[in-house]
């Protein structure tokens, strides 16, 4: 059972998912996809906090990695976490529109592929007000990882435990009620993922 999705008006709607970075902007009712189907899960190791993981054969949004064969990942990670530091040390205030919830991932868009609401159900992601994140479905642990979220130019800067992830960066705009969050491409890594994040009452349950 996913848990009830809180309610929001059309103009947050519209506001929620216009991406600054294109011109065209996702407008979500048009999101296809097809309906979801239970994914396959496995044992998966643990988090650096000792939680255990599970792995499926859908990965979260935010895992899906773009390509590209980076020679320099190790590096690239290194400036990530340098970076993500940097901004905690200088804005160390985390925002309760990104921390309040669990999010649901309703629609994405990757390439030519785009799943709308169901494809993702029983996912979720929660961001800490400690600037770690951590996802899932239903009561299973996929990953987690730091971020930083700055509100002045709505970017977040996101980076995963997982040591073969890519950091990712993101135009983010949230007003507690959606995130919609656009790739950017930074630390030449190709993201060119959005996604439309809307808020849960509660983790979600079987």
């Amino acid at each position: 059972m996913i848990p009830k999705l809180l309610t929001f008006n059309l103009s947050t709607l519209k506001y929620a998912v216009t991406l600054l970075i294109c011109v065209s902007a996702l407008v979500i009712s048009g999101c296809k996809g097809g309906g979801s189907t239970s994914p396959s899960t496995s044992a998966a190791g643990t988090t650096s906090k000792g939680e255990k993981l599970i792995t499926t054969d859908k990965l979260f949004p935010i895992s899906i990695q773009k390509g590209g064969g980076y020679k320099a990942l190790e590096q690239i990670r290194v400036r990530a976490m340098a970076e993500i530091t940097d901004r905690v040390k200088n804005e160390p205030e985390a925002f309760s529109i990104i921390t309040g919830f669990y999010w649901y991932p309703e629609a994405v868009v990757n390439g030519r592929e785009v799943h709308g609401e169901g494809y993702y159900e029983g996912y979720w992601i929660k961001f800490e007000d400690d600037f770690t994140y951590k996802y899932g479905i239903y009561d299973g642990l996929l990953g987690s990882g730091q971020y930083h979220y700055r509100l002045d130019d709505e970017t977040m800067h996101m980076l995963d435990e997982d040591f073969e992830q890519e950091p990712k960066v993101w135009r983010a705009k949230a007003n507690g009620r959606a995130i919609a969050l656009a790739g950017l491409h930074e630390y030449k890594v190709n993201n060119g993922i959005q996604i439309k994040l809307i808020p849960l009452e509660g983790q979600p349950k079987k």
